[in-house]
Order: structure tokens, then sequence, then C-alpha cells
């Protein structure tokens, strides 16, 4: 049986940091929450949009279907309106996956607000259908060293 899964990640990595594995054996979407502008460890500035070929490039070596992006708030999910999260995630568990992988509500702030607003939106569907679709939902932690 082949089921439709995805990969809900607070910032680009963090999705194959702590699925990688997973989506390398398995057909997954991802969803990143948000993706930003940055300065990198050696001091230099990094645009999104190059911070995006490089995603698009690391999932496409994983065979990851379809990338979804949130927001350009990265790092700073929690200035979101909450049902703003909500809606959009709602919206897009319309797919009715069969597994999604959330990460585990860590000491960062987007982990926090990206599990609070996933777990908001999954109990949103189980009134939208007479049977609960969704076969599993696993959390994955990310391990700070």
């Amino acid at each position: 049986m082949i089921y439709k899964n995805l990969v809900i990640a607070p910032h680009a990595d963090d999705e194959v940091l702590g699925c990688g594995n997973f989506m390398l054996k398995n057909q997954c979407d991802v969803l990143i929450m948000g993706v930003s502008s940055y300065v990198n460890f050696k001091g230099d500035y990094i645009l999104a949009s190059d911070k995006m070929k490089e995603i698009e490039a690391c999932h496409k070596f994983l065979g990851v279907g379809e990338t979804f992006i949130f927001s350009e708030k990265e790092g700073h999910l929690d200035s979101l309106p909450e049902y703003q999260i909500v809606t959009y995630l709602d919206d897009l568990l319309k797919a009715n996956y069969d597994r999604i992988f959330l990460p585990y509500p860590s000491r960062h702030i987007d982990h926090r607000v990206t599990y609070n607003a996933v777990m908001a939106a999954l109990r949103l569907r189980e009134g939208k259908k007479k049977k609960f679709t969704y076969m599993s939902i696993l959390l994955y932690k990310l391990q700070m060293l």
C-alpha cells in the first residue's frame, strides 16, 4: 500500500534532519513554515531566493512530491495570528494525508507554534468527515548538540 505523507517543518532543513531517511525511501510532500533571507555562519548574506534553490535541489534529490512554503517569517512565526496559520494548514490537509510528520515542540518558538497550529488544524479536520481519515500523526525531534 502506498501512503500519502506530509512532512511539516518550521524551517528549511528541519524536514531533512528529522525525516530525511524516511523521505528518501517514501514519497512525501513537504510544508516549510518559514523561509527568509539570513546571514550564515560565515557572515555571508543569503537571499531567500538562493535558499529556495537549495531547498528545491534537496527535495528533488529526496524525491519530494510537492513543496509548500507558508511564510517568509522564518524565526518569527509567533508574530503571525494563529488563526492564519491554522486556516492555511486546514486547507492543505484537505488532501487527506495518511501520515503527517511534525516537529516535537522544542524550546524554539517556531517549533512550538508549528506544533500547536498543526494540532489545532487536525482537530478542525475531525468534524469535517464522518470518518477521521488520518492513519498516523508522528513527531520527530531535532537534537541540538
